[in-house]
């Protein structure tokens, strides 16, 4: 894994949720990641404490493939 992307997708008063505009991405350069094998990758992300919405993420290959918008599979 190269990195991990998220958004913040921010709830209104009337419970609708609205997709965030700016895509964040952590990578090894970044203290806020870390890879402590090559099955796990760790993401340290600040929320504010006011927040209302989802937090929308997904993990990017070094091939560049990512698996947003894929379901996720039950364990």
């Amino acid at each position: 894994m190269a990195a991990i992307c998220y958004r913040f997708d921010l709830q209104d008063s009337d419970g609708i949720v609205h997709q965030g505009n700016t895509l964040y991405k952590l990578t090894d350069n970044d203290e806020r990641f870390s890879k402590p094998d090559d099955f796990r990758a760790i993401a340290k992300i600040k929320i504010d404490p006011q927040f209302r919405g989802k937090i929308v993420f997904f993990a990017v290959d070094n091939a560049d493939n990512t698996n947003e918008d894929q379901p996720l599979k039950n364990r």
